[in-house]
């Protein structure tokens, strides 16, 4: 049988051990990690339009899904049962110290009234601010509040079509990379050329230089 004593100091052991390793690799830019480590349980909701598709919230990605396919479920984005005081009244009864919730994923979508894009929660059935109902019910009920917003926009036609992208595999897409890499020799043998032409003329006027 175990010895409870014995177990009990292992617990704590490995407890501050923990907390110790925490703030040693806590960047100082993040303020005081105190709370966090105090904290420990609380709540990250992944919420977006993939909430539609119900998979994953990379499906897009998964499933090289084209921004214009995708856009169904921009268009019958309604949560009517959203309930932001009742999920905050649960997390709370659990214990729960902090929620995180995701304002846009990498899908591109906001669940805030943005002023920078129309691909904003605002313009879908719903017609609501959903992140700042959110972030006030979860308030009212003492808990700390905090953001994860995505960099990555498979949605803006401007953004990069990486090896992450939806559209990667696209014949319009392949063609355009192709095109760009030949451009892009074309400026190396450019910029090549103008060094040795500048090298050229330099040698040539530090010669001139040295015979007078």
């Amino acid at each position: 049988m175990p010895n409870i004593n014995k177990l009990e100091e292992w617990k704590k052991m490995l407890k501050n051990t923990s907390a110790t390793v925490q703030r040693e690799n806590w960047p100082s830019r993040y303020g005081n990690p105190e709370w966090f480590i105090h904290d420990r349980f609380g709540l990250f909701i992944h919420w977006g339009l993939y909430s539609n598709a119900a998979r994953h919230e990379w499906v897009m990605n998964r499933e090289k899904i084209h921004p214009d396919t995708y856009n169904k479920y921009f268009k019958f984005f309604n949560p009517d049962l959203y309930d932001p005081k009742k999920w905050a009244r649960i997390a709370k009864s659990a214990g729960m110290k902090y929620f995180v919730i995701t304002t846009k994923h990498h899908e591109g979508f906001a669940l805030w009234d943005s002023k920078l894009t129309n691909y904003k929660v605002t313009n879908t059935p719903i017609q609501r601010d959903l992140l700042l109902e959110m972030v006030n019910a979860f308030r009212e009920e003492g808990l700390k509040v905090g953001f994860y917003h995505s960099l990555i926009d498979w949605h803006h036609p401007e953004f990069p079509i990486d090896g992450l992208h939806p559209q990667r595999d696209d014949d319009e897409f392949n063609v355009m990379m192709m095109n760009l890499k030949k451009k892009l020799k074309i400026v190396k043998w450019q910029i090549m050329l103008s060094i040795c032409m500048v090298r050229v003329r330099c040698a040539r006027a530090f010669n001139k230089l040295w015979e007078n």
